[in-house]
């Protein structure tokens, strides 16, 4: 056989010096990748850690307890490691028996044998089969031939209350031991207590208690040694721990610096929380430091953070997986996030005695989960992808760790917890891995820095050609009197620029990421709405609306919107809005006087169509009056030809109201010949007298006008009206008729006044006039506080016997005969500006000097 010579070989010596080697030929490297060699490697290493057992070993069998009995005389405990007490002790299930009361026959009775360490979970007493809920005695005879002063005795826990005593004294203690709920109080405690041995036979007693656990009994071995190797063990196992959790928690904050210095390393981010999570979880197994730094934490609160970190740490691993790895399948993360996130609800909500029965199910979820993983990676690595080596190594010593304590909480197997070794070792790993994508990266940089330096030079240029073209354009987009602005895909106004505050008195950062339908009117939001979705679908578009101002107004405006496009998708809005006021209050202003010329000509001819025969029918009825109701001569002499009493005739029409009704044709002749006269106003220029007025002289005496007016017509109290004038310091004189321009400032009183006294009248009624000077002309307004119009009767205030008045109230025609004279008769404007609960204005512009009257 040919000498094979050994590629890697080293001695493993376990607690009783046994002895293993790892040969391998040098003819099998290669056909080996070296890292698949360091992998066999690292699994075997592993492999061979957990499986060193004393059970096993074959060598200097260590003494086991049988029926109750441990026989540890010839046991040197000077050269051996501490011994645990495991084996068959006594067992006396429901009964909490005192180290006096083995001496009464009535109690010395035991139920049964039972192993330790194991839970008395399954475990049958009578025919019936145990749960986790109950209590009872464990007794174990211990028989030595001491040779020290001093020995130590060691235990970790139980579920989930004890107390130990030795020769009838107690030694060790936690929680309250009780036979129900209420009695006893859970508490998990390592402790250690120096102890004599008496030369013999010791006893060893044990009263447990569990109410709020899945599990009861003795789940931990008792450890037995001489006080330094107690002494010795304990600090080991605390150094190791401590270890593994100071090296995670400063594994985990360093990657957390990482991701707080760059937010996009969301991988470094998971890898931090996972970190956490283990450290959290080694303080709460083990040794239970936690427990150990505060010895009154509360056992529901411990058990829950105990739970937790299992139930969190899967869902975060499967995170952190996928974060390096798209291979790992969607559906599996959310599933894992989901399914963990409810055992963590479940736990957070119900006590221990509840959710302590989950852990096995989540323990199968995570076998599931880690053959899934090791599958996947397995795929991963056959890729060939960068890192994939470093993580499946650690996966496979991190599955095996857990695979291993999932048999060993589950009582399969009796071994130490490899979980945290497991975590450290494939943190470490990816800690190494990490570090050298990291490294790679910052190459990476500085490869790209170099570039880029030499890319700067050239650069230089194109910045500064592409600095002045964007000055040129800003300072176009600036300086143009239409608005620029753009929305992202919500309708948030992203950018507007500066002339925006000329339209409404708005700046450009009062605007920025406001929801560019707020501007809009709310009448016209509706149309607005429409186009901006017609916009975002890819279509350019036009828009006629009004927006809102600053100052409670609106300005008309055309917006001209066209979408902002990135490759064939819709990224937001861009558009162009023109102020159109003034131009629309100008097309207004023509289309009304070509309306107003229109019916001016046809209401002139109507005028003299109907003067006539309404001359002729007063005309008759008068003559009908005098002939019928005067005592002339004429009159007398007619009727007494016909034998008529003129004078029974008259009251007989009296009587029967024919006077009456003669009166009301002559009146409603009256109304129809000064309908006809304000009708003729419409076609005719005024024959008035044209001079330079005084506005303010005119205003007073129109307002003590208005007063007498009202007084006499006792409709409204005009006194109730505060009047308010404003005029500016300069001289206010028009060229006017100052009879016709006091008619239309009368009627603007007396309709503003008249609509301050409807059911909607203002608490403090007011009416303002303003005269003052805008260019060549004098300007006058007349403005209430009063209900306001819609914009349909706006539109229409003008037209001739279009009136808001009940019937009989008026003609309609006051008005449109003022619109006539300041248009018409003196080359001026009349506008009116209102909105519905916010009063209303009209304007009057007149020429100030004669040569400004067309004639």
């Amino acid at each position: 056989m040919p000498r094979v010579n050994p590629l890697f070989s080293f001695r493993l010596i376990d607690t009783h010096s046994t002895e293993f080697m790892i040969i391998l030929p040098n003819q099998l490297t290669k056909a080996l990748n070296p890292r698949v060699i360091s992998l066999i490697l690292g699994l075997l290493c592993f492999c061979l850690l957990i499986s060193c057992d004393e059970k096993g070993s074959g060598y200097n069998i260590t003494p086991r307890a049988v029926k109750g009995v441990m026989d540890l005389q010839n046991w040197d405990f000077e050269k051996n490691d501490p011994l645990k007490l495991d084996g068959e002790w006594e067992f006396y299930w429901e009964r909490l028996l005192l180290p006096g009361d083995f001496f009464q026959a009535a109690h010395n009775v035991k139920t049964d044998y039972i192993k330790v360490p194991q839970i008395w979970n399954g475990h049958q007493v009578d025919g019936k089969t145990l749960d986790g809920d109950g209590f009872a005695t464990f007794r174990l005879k211990i028989k030595v031939n001491p040779v020290s002063d001093f020995y130590a005795i060691k235990f970790v826990d139980c579920a989930t209350a004890y107390t130990l005593w030795l020769n009838g004294k107690i030694v060790l203690k936690s929680g309250i031991v009780g036979k129900s709920r209420e009695e006893m109080k859970p508490q998990y405690y390592p402790q250690t207590s120096v102890i004599r041995l008496s030369p013999g036979e010791n006893i060893l007693i044990i009263q447990v208690s569990n109410f709020h656990h899945k599990k009861g009994g003795l789940w931990g071995s008792v450890l037995l040694g001489t006080e330094q190797s107690i002494s010795r063990l304990r600090e080991r196992i605390l150094s190791f721990e401590i270890f593994l959790f100071g090296a995670l928690l400063i594994i985990g904050a360093y990657h957390l610096g990482i991701y707080f210095m760059r937010k996009k390393e969301k991988t470094a981010l998971l890898f931090s929380l996972v970190s956490f999570t283990i450290a959290l979880r080694e303080i709460c197994t083990g040794e239970r430091i936690l427990i150990l730094m505060f010895p009154d934490f509360n056992w529901q609160l411990f058990q829950k953070i105990e739970y937790l970190t299992v139930y969190i740490s899967a869902p975060l691993f499967f995170l952190y997986l996928r974060s390096l790895f798209s291979e790992f399948s969607v559906f599996m993360e959310k599933f894992a996030i989901y399914v963990g996130t409810a055992f963590v609800l479940f736990t957070i909500v119900t006590p221990a005695r509840l959710f302590s029965h989950t852990i096995q199910t989540y323990q199968g979820l995570i076998i599931l989960y880690g053959v899934y993983i090791l599958i996947t990676l397995i795929r991963i690595v056959m890729k060939k992808r960068a890192a994939a080596y470093w993580v499946f190594v650690g996966i496979i010593l991190l599955l095996s760790a857990v695979f291993h304590d999932i048999l060993t909480a589950n009582d399969v197997i009796d071994n130490v917890q490899l979980s945290p070794l497991g975590f450290f070792l494939f943190i470490f790993l990816q800690s190494i891995m990490l570090s050298q994508k990291l490294t790679k990266s910052f190459s990476n940089v500085e490869q790209v820095h170099e570039d880029l330096e030499e890319s700067y030079k050239a650069k230089d240029e194109l910045v500064s050609a592409l600095t002045e073209s964007e000055k040129k354009y800003r300072e176009l987009v600036e300086n143009i009197d239409e608005v620029l602005f753009t929305l992202d895909l919500k309708g948030r106004i992203t950018y507007v620029s500066p002339s925006v505050e000329s339209i409404t008195g708005f700046t450009p950062d009062n605007l920025l990421r406001l929801m560019g339908s707020e501007l809009i009117y709310h009448e016209d939001q509706l149309d607005a709405q429409q186009c901006f979705k017609k916009t975002m679908e890819g279509y350019e578009q036009h828009l006629t609306c009004r927006v809102t101002t600053k100052w409670d107004s609106t300005r008309w405006v055309r917006f001209n919107l066209r979408p902002l496009m990135e490759g064939s998708k819709v990224k937001g809005l861009q558009g162009l809005v023109a102020d159109i006021t003034e131009h629309k209050k100008a097309r207004e202003l023509m289309v009304q006087t070509e309306k107003m010329m229109s019916v001016g000509g046809l209401a002139a001819g109507m005028a003299h169509e109907i003067n006539n025969p309404l001359g002729a029918m007063m005309q008759a009825a008068q003559i009908v009056k005098r002939r019928l109701f005067s005592d002339q001569g004429v009159n007398k002499e007619k009727a007494a030809e016909y034998s008529i009493n003129l004078a029974q005739l008259s009251k007989y029409l009296t009587k029967q109201k024919v006077l009456h009704f003669l009166d009301g044709i002559l009146d409603a002749g009256n109304r129809a010949a000064n309908i006809i006269s304000n009708m003729l106003q419409f076609s005719r220029k005024s024959d008035a007298k044209m001079k330079l007025v005084n506005l303010e002289e005119l205003v007073d005496q129109t307002i003590q006008l208005a007063n007498n007016s009202y007084d006499l017509e006792k409709e409204i109290d005009f006194k109730r009206i505060r009047t308010i004038k404003e005029f500016d310091n300069s001289i206010h004189r028009a060229y006017c008729s100052e009879t016709e321009i006091r008619q239309v400032i009368l009627n603007l009183l007396i309709n503003a006044a008249q609509a301050l006294f409807t059911d909607r009248i203002p608490k403090r009624p007011e009416i303002t006039i303003r005269v003052k000077e805008e260019g060549e002309f004098a300007r006058i307004e007349v403005e209430d506080n009063g209900p306001g119009m819609d914009e349909a009767t706006r539109g229409r205030i003008f037209e001739p016997f279009f009136t808001t008045k009940p019937v009989g109230k008026g003609t309609g025609l006051g008005l449109s005969v003022s619109y006539m004279i300041i248009t018409n008769n003196h080359s001026g404007a009349f506008e009116v500006e209102s909105e519905l609960g916010k009063g209303t204005r009209f304007i009057i512009w007149l020429p100030k000097e004669k040569q400004l009257v067309k004639g």
